[in-house]
């Protein structure tokens, strides 16, 4: 490659010719160039690469056309992995390390899967600033590959019954029916009625996860699958998301063709945890590592025997770094290297002193009061005009922990086989004594230990010591002790599960008062053997003399211990299996009344009924939580429970039960004995021709969710508070202009103009009950109400209060396209997102500006759809528009969270975008935001099209008022003057007679008279201590059959929301002469 370099056209790119090349990459080309390393050098703002021939092999066919090449061009395949990392190196100045990173390489014009282990390090110009980077990497593709491959090999070798602690099942047939499950398996999904029913209809949510479309590739291409700590939902503890390991292994007939699938799984969730904290901890270790010793340069005078060094090569070797700087003898350098690598070192220094050739060699050096080292040296030698060599330099790489990993995978590829040897001897037996002597020797024999040997736990607390085996210098263990001998520590910690290891059990507190020295074991492993969380037997290992066990040893002697314990299991499961069918009445009764149990105890409400809906049987819960025996319910369906609202939607939901379909999460109300309606949440399925449902009380969730959509709704009020004022008193001054005007003609005895200034009163009140009727049904409480609505009639009945909302300053713009879509929506609730997505806009622009409400009709299809998290289809969508101050990035991120705001103390609860969020997903549809700062900010409202018809409200002409019968009487209730005056001048133009009364107890005394009253008519608001509700109770009491019409200035019904009894009736403030008289007259006649 240096040829290359020499001969490449550099003057022709950003990088320039070599003579005008920076220092810096002057030394880096150096270094590359004699490092044995593959090494490459990206340099520039292009990062142009040079490189040497070590590293020449990875572009494969790109080489040699890759030198000089930006590296964007020559890793234009992988270049979204890259391209950050070399971004993060250049901005930061901080080194970037990996391994085994997965890389998408092109080789042959296919993409490839390949695996590096490689570095990035800053390469700095004079003034400190990053002017390229250094890179060293090498394949591991092949490792990696091998070792996805051993441990697809291992899990094909599990082969586990009922006992197995691993979760197995056997499927067979194209529709996966299961034929066997263990109880680990049943466990792991939450069920346990599956045997004889297909994957799909046990488990629905694994088929939409995509689990069935795989048993269906493996079924029928016959290979087979295998995942690890795949992330699957399960519908058992609220649909928690576990990590599962798992296989579908085909099963062949005797034909060789697949007629099944056995399924192996295992929850690794919590070991998948701990394995991405132990690799994030291994990274940073790594990274703080390779950033400490980088690469040392040498540089040896020869004539003078000295060598000079950087601080790197300095402490990878142990000098003193100043000392080193300023040259050392050579002869100090050497008394460092590892006594048998010194002759090595010393004949590969002559043979390049004699031939000239590239100096290469590993060897070891010993660091005082550090660990020994290993280096990998590079370096040329340069001579004189006579021969002679006169100076020697090069570069030290710490391989240390590349020696320690290439030595560890001989060890891990060693004891793998000597696992799967093992394993595969054990397999073949069925003797549960000869897997256990099998397991015992081998490993004995490995080890180099004494004896090694199983017991077990007998009678409770006995130690049965059972097969085992010795080298022949010690006895085996035989017979039986009690379980004392190990003393309090050691029998709780077996018990715990714990393994032990011990270096001198003589020297040990925890064996003082036990046996366990007297037995010859001086130093040991022992590994307690759980069966079903019970300790039930173990397995060790000991030496009759000190002894310090690696962790390697101790993970060893576990591995064969279980893996021992397990092929026992299968021993046992065999010979046990011929008691199977004794047990399997007492086991089936016993699960019986465990589900007896379960359904005696259940929180929630459990039943069963007949696919007619008729209650076959409730458990207990019932009784608890709605008060009704079961007496009461069996033998009849729910109907007379069900609050009447909801009955034709539980019917509904009924019928599709009926038809196979599964509930999820319907909700209704159910009458309760004591204190009124509770709200259910039912899920249901339909098997064998009966329902089988529970029910869980979620009132008080959904009554926490209606006090936060009501706050949110007076939050908004309060913002209207101003503008509504505003509003107010611009209509007060047309009605009080209006009557001055009036007076001031009828004083002048004029009449021409009176007609006109009645018509402005009269106006201007209309105007101000309208915006009072829109202002408080805005603010009641009320659940969700979807029906039609066109969006453009709404928001031009809502553009009014718009204006005023937000003043003057801002411009109001509203843009429709013809032919709006209908929705299906609450309007009440689409009035309070919109008034408060208009009411921030305002508050965005302090200053003024445009607001702008918008409205289009799309389409989603699937990937636009998905992207928004909306089903596909048809959807109406509204904007509001402000050219404020804008969102930051880090807002956007909080916008949606309830109680969040930017607004100033008191101006904001922060509820507002997030109940329009909960409405708007309620309503099946979604929201979005974009916002730049210092421009605005757009907020989408996307529902779904509404394929009904839109019903157009009918104007309601008033007729004209009834006149009065003959001696007909009112009573007329109202703490007001203005009010009685005007309602009593009114009562009196229609021929009533009118008896007044301004509080509620004048009104009583009255009622308790002989005086005739045929009508009451009373405000609800009386003072005075009684109000109208009260006064009507006390005319019930004393005149039952007397009409009763209450008058009121709220938007609610009568007092407590409480429904209306037969003979009453309700009118709201203000009203017409002829309103008034028409329900007088109704009141009247059915009276």
């Amino acid at each position: 490659m240096g040829a290359r370099i020499r001969g490449f056209d550099w003057a022709a790119t950003s990088i320039g010719p070599p003579e005008r090349w920076p220092t810096a990459l002057r030394v880096a080309v150096n270094i590359c160039l004699h490092s044995s390393l593959p090494t490459a050098i990206y340099w520039g703002p292009e990062l142009r690469l040079i490189y040497n021939d070590a590293w020449a092999p990875i572009p494969a066919e790109r080489h040699p056309w890759a030198l000089g090449r930006p590296a964007r061009e020559v890793w234009r395949d992988i270049w979204d992995v890259i391209a950050p990392q070399f971004e993060g190196v250049i901005r930061t100045g901080e080194g970037f390390a990996t391994l085994d990173q997965l890389l998408m390489m092109e080789r042959g014009g296919m993409p490839c899967e390949t695996y590096w282990n490689y570095s990035f390090s800053p390469i700095r110009g004079d003034d400190g600033a990053v002017l390229g980077v250094f890179n060293q990497g090498t394949e591991t593709t092949a490792k990696v590959l091998a070792e996805r491959s051993h441990r697809a090999e291992l899990a094909q070798l599990s082969t586990m019954l009922e006992q197995a602690p691993g979760a197995i099942a056997l499927l067979h047939g194209p529709t996966h029916v299961f034929d066997f499950a263990n109880r680990a398996y049943l466990e792991l999904i939450g069920r346990d009625d599956i045997v004889g029913r297909s994957v799909a209809e046990v488990l629905p949510e694994v088929a939409e996860q995509g689990f069935v479309a795989l048993l269906d590739r493996v079924f029928a291409t016959g290979e087979a699958y295998r995942g690890h700590s795949v992330p699957v939902r399960l519908a058992r503890d609220g649909g928690e998301e576990r990590l599962l390991d798992f296989v579908y292994q085909p099963t062949r007939d005797a034909r060789g063709e697949v007629s099944g699938i056995f399924v192996e799984a295992t929850d690794s969730t919590e070991r998948a945890r701990a394995e991405a904290a132990l690799r994030e901890s291994e990274e940073r270790l790594k990274l703080a590592l390779e950033s400490s010793r980088m690469i040392g340069v040498w540089d040896w005078d020869v004539p003078a025997a000295r060598i000079r060094s950087d601080e790197r090569f300095a402490r990878l070797c142990g000098l003193d770094p100043a000392a080193a700087a300023a040259g050392v003898a050579v002869t100090e350098v050497m008394r460092l290297l590892h006594p048998d690598d010194l002759d090595r070192v010393r004949a590969e220094i002559r043979e390049v002193f004699a031939t000239g050739r590239e100096y290469s060699i590993e060897y070891r050096v010993r660091v005082e009061g550090g660990p020994r080292r290993w280096i990998h040296a590079r370096g040329r030698c340069a001579f004189g005009s006579d021969g002679t060599p006169q100076r020697f330099a090069g570069v030290a790489i710490d391989i240390t922990e590349r020696k320690a990993n290439e030595a560890a995978l001989v060890a891990a590829k060693e004891e793998r086989e000597f696992i799967l040897h093992l394993a595969e001897r054990q397999r073949i037996e069925s003797d549960a004594g000869a897997i256990m002597a099998l397991g015992a020797e081998a490993l004995g024999r490995r080890l180099g230990a004494d004896r090694a040997g199983f017991l077990r736990i007998v009678d409770g607390d006995q130690i049965a010591f059972g097969i085992g085996w010795s080298d022949g210098s010690i006895a085996p263990l035989e017979g039986r002790a009690p379980l004392d001998v190990l003393g309090g520590d050691l029998r709780r910690g077996a018990i715990a599960g714990a393994t032990l290891k011990f270096r001198d059990s003589r020297a040990s507190a925890r064996f003082a008062g036990t046996t366990i020295p007297a037995l010859g074991i001086i130093s040991g492993v022992g590994v307690p053997l759980l069966r079903e969380g019970r300790f039930d037997g173990g397995f060790y290992v000991t030496q009759a003399s000190p002894r310090v066990w690696t962790p390697g040893e101790i993970a060893l002697i576990e591995e064969v211990a279980i893996l021992s314990w397990d092929a026992v299991a299968r021993a046992d499961a065999l010979a046990s299996l011929r008691d199977l069918n004794r047990a399997l009445a007492g086991e089936i009764e016993e699960r019986t009344a465990e589900r007896d149990r379960i359904w005696d105890v259940s929180q929630d409400m459990l039943g069963i009924a007949g696919a007619d809906g008729i209650w076959l049987s409730v458990n207990p819960a019932w009784e608890r939580m709605l008060g009704w025996t079961p007496d009461e319910i069996i033998g009849r369906t729910s109907e007379w429970l069900e609050h009447p609202d909801d009955r034709d939607r539980t019917r509904d939901e009924v019928a599709r039960l009926g038809q196979g379909a599964e509930t999820v999460a319907f909700e209704n109300r159910f009458r309760s004995k004591t204190d009124g309606y509770r709200t259910l949440s039912w899920k249901a399925v339909l098997a064998d021709g009966r329902l089988y449902t529970t029910a869980r009380d979620v009132t008080a969730e959904r009554e926490l969710g209606e006090q936060l959509r009501q706050a949110q709704k007076m939050e908004a009020v309060g913002q209207l508070t101003g503008g509504i004022a505003h509003d107010f008193n611009n209509l007060l001054t047309g009605i009080s202009g209006a009557l001055e005007m009036l007076e001031l003609r009828l004083s002048q005895g004029r009449a021409d103009d009176l007609a006109r200034y009645i018509g402005v009163a009269q106006t201007a009140t209309a105007r101000a009950a309208a915006l009072t009727h829109r202002l408080l049904a805005f603010s009641r409480r009320q659940p969700l109400d979807p029906h039609p609505i066109n969006i453009a009639r709404l928001i031009a009945d809502m553009e009014d209060l718009v204006r005023r909302t937000v003043g003057p300053s801002i411009l109001v713009e509203i843009v429709h396209p013809g032919n709006l879509w209908p929705i299906l929506a609450d309007g009440n609730q689409l009035e309070n997102a919109l008034l408060n997505l208009v009411i921030n806009a305002r508050d965005a622009m302090p200053s003024g500006g445009q607001l702008t409400i918008r409205t289009a009709c799309v389409h989603f299809d699937g990937k636009e759809a998905a992207d928004r998290a909306l089903e596909p289809g048809d959807y109406l969508a509204v904007s509001v528009s402000d050219t404020g101050t804008g969102m930051t990035a880090e807002v956007l991120d909080h916008v949606f969270e309830p109680f969040f705001t930017t607004k100033a103390q008191g101006a904001g609860t922060g509820l507002g975008l997030s109940m329009i969020y909960g409405f708007v997903r309620q309503s099946h549809g979604q929201l979005s935001i974009d916002s730049i700062v210092g421009e605005g900010t757009t907020i989408w409202m996307y529902l779904p099209r509404h394929d009904g018809p839109l019903v157009d409200p009918v104007p309601v002409v008033e007729p004209p008022a009834p006149a009065a019968g003959a001696g007909e009487t009112v009573l007329l209730v109202d703490d007001d003057p203005i009010v009685r005056l005007f309602v009593g001048e009114l009562l009196g133009e229609l021929g009533y007679g009118a008896i007044e009364a301004s509080d509620g107890a004048a009104a009583v005394d009255l009622l308790r008279s002989d005086v005739r009253i045929d009508l009451l008519v009373t405000d609800i608001g009386l003072s005075g201590g009684m109000n109208g509700r009260q006064v009507a109770d006390e005319a019930r009491a004393s005149r039952p059959d007397l009409p009763i019409l209450f008058i009121t200035g709220y938007a609610d019904a009568v007092a407590g929301n409480d429904p209306l009894e037969a003979g009453m009736g309700l009118v709201t403030k203000p009203f017409t002469m002829e309103v008034l008289g028409q329900r007088i007259r109704e009141m009247l006649d059915r009276g």
